[in-house]
């Protein structure tokens, strides 16, 4: 099996993850309530969807930067810098 084809059959799988995740949140434990259920559930999605790709984006761009595969922002405390109270108390 080539490099490439086992690389496509990897993106693959993940993607099929992560559509089969998305429609768990949206189903379970909606008890009946279809509708509120995915207007709620509906307006979370983007959010969780960008927090995933900024942080990948991040680690990997920390990483070239620091041209260490080991080595993530989470590792060093850069992740603290997000929470409201860390910041707040810089100033």
């Amino acid at each position: 099996m080539s490099k490439k084809r086992s690389h496509t059959q990897l993106l693959s799988i993940l993607a099929v993850a992560v559509v089969l995740s998305l429609v768990l949140y949206m189903t379970i434990n909606t008890r009946g309530n279809w509708a509120f259920a995915f207007m709620l559930r509906r307006k979370r999605l983007i959010p969780f969807i960008l927090t995933g790709v900024t942080t990948t984006v991040a680690t990997i761009v920390f990483q070239t930067m620091t041209q260490n595969t080991i080595l993530t922002p989470s590792i060093i405390g850069l992740d603290s810098l997000l929470l409201g109270e860390s910041i707040s108390s810089l100033f």
